[in-house]
This record gives structure tokens, sequence and C-alpha cells, in this order.
């Protein structure tokens, strides 16, 4: 966990105690006004850059996409389907719907992941890389350079659920 002088972790534990006071109604209601806002892109954007202002544009776009784009639609969705399975009585799953849903999430839960402590997990990668350089894999390096790319595109698959 955070020190307590982490001013990221007072700004944080800050939130979280004035959310934690809001009515269950008025989170549905923050909720639906998040769903049907017209600007979610751009509100998302200043929010991120403003939030991580050392992460690359193309990171921020990939995490915009994700968390304030997508993902509130397919939450929406999968709310609808489960309150349709309550409504008659019968449960069925809709797993591109999950998928969609676990998907988005995974993605942003990796920017978020990254973001803000991701400097020495690069730079160990980037050792990788010379190591591998250094040895003559080729092969390393090139999927080292590989992983790393994934990370910054922050557009991975999540990995399966199925074992």
């Amino acid at each position: 966990m955070w020190p307590d002088d982490d001013p990221d972790y007072r700004r944080f534990k800050a939130r979280l105690d004035g959310f934690s006071k809001i009515s269950a109604e008025d989170r549905l209601e923050l909720a639906i006004a998040h769903v049907k806002r017209d600007n979610r892109r751009e509100a998302g954007l200043k929010a991120l850059r403003a939030r991580f202002p050392h992460v690359s544009k193309e990171m921020v776009d990939s995490a915009c996409f994700h968390a304030y784009h997508e993902l509130p639609g397919q939450f929406v969705d999968l709310l609808a389907w489960n309150e349709l399975s309550l409504r008659e009585g019968v449960h069925d799953t809709h797993s591109g719907i999950i998928f969609n849903c676990h998907y988005h999430f995974y993605n942003w839960a990796t920017f978020e992941s990254l973001a803000p402590h991701g400097k020495q997990d690069v730079v160990d990668e980037l050792r990788n890389i010379l190591d591998c350089m250094k040895q003559g894999d080729k092969k390393g390096a090139r999927a080292t350079v590989k992983n790393l790319i994934e990370w910054f595109e922050a557009s991975e698959h999540p990995p399966s659920i199925d074992g």
C-alpha cells in the first residue's frame, strides 16, 4: 500500500472517503449521467492527461477509449442483460458482453498499472534487450521489444479464463 505521506495516496483517500458517503441512489444517478454524457471522450482525455501528464498520447488515447468510451456502454449492456434474465426467471450467460467488459476493463487496468509505476519495469525490459543483444539472442530481443510495444499500446487481450 502507499505510504501516508504520498500525495497520490492522500488525494485518492480523500476522494474515496467522499465517494463512500454518496448514497447508492445518487451513485446510480451519477452513473446514468456518465452514460448519457455526450463528451465522455473529450472529458476523459482531459481527466487522464491531468492525472498522467508524463504518459504518452497513445497510452492516454487507448485508456480513454477503454475506460470512458466503450466500457460504460458495455456495463449497461451487461446490467440490462442480467435484468432481463431476472425478469424472465431464466439465467442465460451472454459471453460476448462479458468478454467485452473484461477486455475493456483489463486494458484500463493495464494502463492504470503501467502509467504511474511502469518506469522500472520499462528499464528492466530495456536492460533485458541489451542483454539479449550481447548474447546474440535476436529472438529474445525481438520478443522483449514486442512486449514493450504491447505495454505502451495498452490494447492487449486479457488472459484466457478458460484455463
